[in-house]
């Protein structure tokens, strides 16, 4: 899988030049809360709750990887092969006819296409600094055709025959998506024994959706592929969140472990999910010109069906161009059999300490690109 490590080295020099312009000095202000940081690491962000303030956080993301074209190709054989079948009705069909539709389906062998997303709620509590209420559901999910060879041999005896059908050929499509939802509480604590450390539990309750099917040619639908009403296996379960987050001045380094207890689960299709305990890092270096932060995953995401495991590194970086706009950006590095790695570049605007608006546009080639978008209000 090509890596695009020049674009990162770039990136990181991108900021720490750019950050350079401005101040370092540390504020004589109280930093203003951010509940996104939250989401990276639950035992970050201590102190987010403002007196007699309540706020809430929005974010989400996604990512669309059709980068084969899989979609509009699969229709496009689709229609071929119903164009054939029409003329075999009227007994207009002459050798080399089916030509076309096994050069397509040969070539669509192995396509794939890849999406995942997103979304984050963190409501923090005016009541208690410690406690944030929080809900979160991420997907992912693959799809990828299968060229059966026996379908040269059906479309050429169909042809010498006069009598074809779609729904005679064995071509399909294989799709697959995992579907983690929860809510819950998030809480922190600290203790004299660990000074400038901050602990976290993230009690939720969770719900693992498990989408599996088979797309036979002649049914092929843009709008099945990903399907959520159908082909579904559902779990609920109870499960927690560890984090620590210890500061030293301005270099923050973290350690979470996600989904302390797993299980063992199945698709409709009997394929199997061994759900995993993720292990993840972080480092962050905050100061007034901006900040970098680093998230890591040490362990893999658990394979289902046609969703390889993956496994990401990303940096992230923002500049405050001055006290309302900031620029962002990030590279995320991938270790997945499908997926290349991103980069992503948006704005930040902070109206008020409070409220905070930020987009970014997420690309890696073409008919491969996403996009980000948070909010953080008091409520």
């Amino acid at each position: 899988m090509h890596k695009r490590r020049p674009l990162f080295r770039h990136l990181i020099a991108l900021f720490c030049a750019a950050g350079s312009l401005y101040p370092l000095a540390a504020s004589s202000e109280a930093a203003p809360p951010v509940l996104s940081r939250l989401i990276v690491n639950p035992a970050d962000g201590r102190y987010t709750a403002i007196p007699d303030e309540t706020l809430l956080h929005l974010s989400g993301n996604f990512f669309f990887d059709d980068g084969d074209d899989l979609l509009n190709k699969a229709l496009d054989v689709k229609r071929e092969g119903e164009a054939l079948e029409a003329r075999s009705r009227g007994l207009i069909l002459i050798p080399g006819d089916e030509q076309a539709v096994i050069d397509a389906l040969e070539e669509l062998d192995g396509a794939t296409t890849n999406l995942r997303a997103e979304g984050n709620m963190v409501i923090s509590s005016d009541a208690n600094e410690q406690v944030h209420y929080v809900a979160a559901t991420t997907l992912r999910g693959s799809a990828r055709f299968y060229y059966d060879p026996e379908d040269e041999n059906r479309l050429r005896l169909a042809v010498v025959n006069a009598l074809f059908s779609t729904g005679d050929l064995e071509s399909h499509l294989n799709v697959a998506a995992v579907v983690q939802s929860y809510a819950g509480l998030n809480y922190q604590f600290d203790t004299p024994r660990f000074s400038n450390t901050v602990f976290a539990i993230r009690a939720k309750a969770q719900v693992i959706n498990l989408l599996e099917r088979r797309i036979d040619y002649d049914d092929y639908e843009e709008k099945r592929v990903y399907d959520r009403d159908a082909d579904v296996s559902s779990y609920f379960q109870l499960n927690a969140d560890l984090a620590l987050h210890h500061r030293f001045r301005h270099v923050g380094l973290g350690l979470i472990v996600e989904d302390i207890y797993t299980r063992k689960m199945r698709g409709v299709s009997g394929s199997a999910y061994q759900q995993r305990s993720l292990f993840r890092v972080t480092a962050d270096y905050r100061r007034d010109g901006g900040e970098l932060q680093l998230s890591a995953d040490l362990t893999p995401r658990a394979s289902f069906a046609e969703v390889p495991s993956r496994r990401d590194i990303n940096v992230s970086g923002a500049v405050n161009l001055s006290r309302r706009f900031a620029l962002i950006g990030a590279y995320n590095y991938v270790d997945h059999s499908r997926e290349k790695d991103t980069g992503s570049v948006g704005i930040r605007y902070t109206l008020a300490p409070m409220l905070r608006f930020q987009l970014a546009l997420v690309a890696a080639g073409p008919r491969e690109l996403g996009g980000q978008l948070s909010l953080q209000l008091p409520l």
